[in-house]
């Protein structure tokens, strides 16, 4: 964003914070970079269960194919 734009948007959105320092808004991003994503949580997991996910992804592509109802899983779970 153009900074012009930024300053304008801070003035308009956020009027408490027009008089923070640039220090408070470099912790801010760091914290927000920081904190946990869905990606970082599950990046773990997919790691470990590969296999289980991967049946998951193709179980639910099948019924996608299908075209339907969810219930059509059951036959397919069951070959």
């Amino acid at each position: 964003m153009k900074p012009s734009k930024l300053q304008d948007h801070l003035r308009r959105c956020h009027p408490d914070k027009t008089e923070k320092d640039l220090k408070y808004f470099q912790t801010l991003k760091d914290k927000l970079q920081k904190r946990p994503t869905l990606d970082r949580m599950f990046a773990s997991t997919s790691q470990r269960n590969d296999d289980g996910l991967r049946a998951s992804y193709n179980i639910s592509l099948l019924i996608a194919k299908s075209g339907k109802p969810h219930t059509i899983g059951e036959k397919f779970a069951s070959r």
